[in-house]
Parts: C-alpha cells; structure tokens; sequence
C-alpha cells in the first residue's frame, strides 16, 4: 500500500506539473505537440522517449517512480512556431525545396512572396507557411540565409523538411523526395485545415471561403485522376504517418505500373478532368509520386475525400464507395463552381521567372508581373530572364 501511495503522489505532482507548463507555454506547446519528446528518468538511470502528448507514460505497472523529471526536448530540425494568433485554424503552406548555391530556387521564393503579398492584399487572415528543404546538408550559405530570412521577415512561417531517406547513402535530394514531402502537411494539427499550393501557384481571388471545406479536398487533373498542385488537409498524424510510411517504401523499389502503389486500378473507376476519359494503369503524371501516394491512400481506400472535376464532385468513403456533389452547394460560400477559378497554376516551363516578356498579350503573366513589381524588391521582373533561375530539382520525374 505505501508503495502504491508513493507511485499515485508521483503521478499527481507530474501531471500537475505538465498541466502548468503546457498552461503557461501554451504558445510553445501547441504548435510543436507532435515534435516534441519527452524524457521520463526512472531510477534516475534509465530515460524512456515518448510523444509528449502520451501521458500514460505515468501509468506503467510495477514501475516504482522514484524520481520523475520533465524535460521538452528541442526537435533535431527546427519546426513551425505556432500560429501567431491564437484564434487562427487556418493556413496556406507551399515548399521552398532544392535550395543551394545554383541559386535556381530564388524563383520560388520570389514567388513565395508574391503569394503572401497578394493573399493579404485579396483579405485573407490565414497564416502563409512555407516548408524549406536544402538540396544537400551543406547548402547553407550566407546568400541563402539572406534569403530564407526575407521570407521570415515578410511574415511566412517556416518549417524545415526532414529527409525521407538516409542522408549518408542519399545526400543529394531528388525530384521525387521533393514531391511525397508534400504531404507533409497532415502533420500540422494545430490548424484545423490547410490549403497546400505549389510554388507556382498564385492567387488572384481570396481563397479563405475553401478552409471551410471541412474534407481532405482535391481537383482531378488533365492528366492525373487527383492534382497536388492545390488541395485541402484536414490535418491528422496518423494519415501523416501512413503517407510517409509508403513513401519511403516507394523510394526503395522500382515501379510497377500494374500494381502501382499496392492494388491495380479497377476499370472505370478514375477519370481524368472534363472528360470520361479512364484511367487505366498507375502511369498518368505523378503516379508514381504525390498524385499517386494521394490518390491511393486516400481515394481508393481510406476515402475522407472529395474531388472536383470541371461540373461535377466525387465524395468518396472507405473501401472506394462514393456519391455525386453539386458543386454549386459544396462551393456556395465562395460563388465559384471550381477552386481552379480562383489562382493561376503555372506549370511546367511557363513559370513567369523563365520567361519575362511584358509584351505577349497573356493575363495570366501580366498578373504575376504586376504582383511582383508591386513587391519593391532589388530586383523587377526585367531582370528575372537574366537570372536564368532553372527549378534546381528539374521540372518532372518520370515513373520508374
């Protein structure tokens, strides 16, 4: 009996502990909750690493706690601070990756800033992440840290990518770890939905209204029955750590067309947009990639996920069972029939900073122009063709 009243004393004083530290650095704890560890020190020899969030650490049995000690350890990889208003739950996140001294990424990041200049100015309130991955470990210059710190001091929030493979035997990052660590942001819990868009992406209306979407949320493509290019999280760690549990396993095998990302795709089942066209086999654009990963994980079996085509929606549950959307109800909030209504997507080699030329007569460009004109930066969009600002990881990677 005395023992067992000195085990639940230890627990009450821990606990009361934890209850006022997380309390008093709500702040702090929230935002870094999921990448946080905790050390329990047991005999004051043995240290035991659990989630911070796991408080049945206290509970185990015949563990006579003679002293506990509480001690929040600092991520390996400097992670997102949290949101800088308390009552904010949403959050636009794009990628800033393949950064290093080819300098080739400075056209994201103009972008980046662009994105965040032209979202305040359209009205939203959302915070504007952008998640940062280095080409190597060593691409970390001062010209880089200039840059990195331009993006901070605009108010984008940053977030450090992590590798999905071992450094020591990859220490160059490709194309295709580039693209599955866009689903990166099912980790954020602290919002309760995220609007991830490509660096190639810019808004020209306020997309706020899609936050309330409330369903993991994505177009279908031209060329891929889902595109990663926008959509919308709702963010979960356990979906966040399937999703990175077969990617990895996909960066260590060869692809396979027919079985793709583990079943083969069911006839007249996926389409690509506007059309009855069907998909056939795991080799559309990104199959074996983010649209792949996605469409797999999501659409054919966990469901919680919706897709938009041109006129039409999908809603689709566990095990592939779905039911038609009117998409004038699901997007009513926004008076848009399409998310693709409401941003530019310049894919491939038409990214702006590739080609600088004022005088085509081309909306789209002329929009991203004036925007980044408007920026006042030390460099105008005149100069941007001489910069030759290539994307450092290549434009695609094919299935293979």
């Amino acid at each position: 009996m005395k023992i067992i009243f000195q085990v639940t004393v230890v627990m009450v004083i821990a606990l009361f502990v934890v209850t006022m530290m997380m309390w008093y650095h709500a702040d702090d704890w929230v935002a870094d909750s999921a990448n946080t560890d905790m050390i329990i020190k047991v005999e004051k020899t043995d240290y035991v690493n659990l989630p911070i969030n796991n408080l049945t650490i206290l509970s185990w049995d015949r563990q006579i706690l003679k002293e506990v000690e509480l001690i929040a350890l600092k991520p390996a990889v400097p992670q997102l601070p949290s949101s800088s208003n308390p009552f904010k739950r949403f959050a636009y996140v794009t990628i800033l990756h393949g950064i290093d001294e080819g300098g080739g990424y400075k056209g994201y990041l103009y972008n980046i800033l662009t994105i965040k200049s032209r979202l305040r100015y359209l009205g939203s309130t959302a915070d504007i992440i952008a998640m940062i991955g280095f080409t190597t470990a060593a691409s970390h210059s001062e010209e880089i840290s200039k840059d990195i710190e331009l993006l901070r001091n605009s108010g984008v929030k940053l977030h450090y990518l992590p590798r999905l493979r071992d450094p020591q035997l990859h220490p160059k990052v490709n194309f295709m770890e580039m693209a599955l660590l866009k689903v990166t942001p099912w980790k954020f819990t602290e919002y309760s939905s995220i609007q991830f868009i490509d660096a190639d992406v810019l808004p020209h209306k306020n997309m706020d209204c899609l936050f309330h979407l409330h369903r993991n949320s994505f177009n279908i493509g031209s060329a891929s029955p889902l595109n990663s290019g926008w959509y919308l999280a709702i963010p979960n760690i356990d979906d966040y750590e399937g999703l990175v549990e077969l990617a990895r396993s996909r960066m260590m095998r060869k692809w396979n067309e027919t079985l793709g990302w583990g079943t083969p795709i069911t006839p007249n089942s996926l389409f690509y947009r506007g059309s009855r066209k069907a998909v056939t086999t795991w080799n559309f654009n990104g199959a074996s990639l983010d649209q792949g990963l996605l469409t797999h994980y999501f659409v054919l079996q966990h469901g919680r996920v919706q897709l938009f085509d041109s006129n039409l929606g999908y809603k689709f549950d566990k095990n592939f069972s779905s039911q038609l959307l009117n998409l004038k109800d699901v997007f009513r909030k926004c008076d848009i029939l399409s998310p693709v209504e409401m941003f530019y997507h310049y894919t491939g080699r038409n990214k702006p900073w590739l080609n600088i030329d004022s005088s085509r007569k081309d909306r789209a460009l002329k929009y991203w122009i004036n925007s980044f004109d408007d920026l006042k930066l030390n460099i105008t969009s005149a100069a941007l063709n001489a910069e030759k600002l290539k994307p450092p990881l290549g434009y695609f990677y094919p299935n293979k």
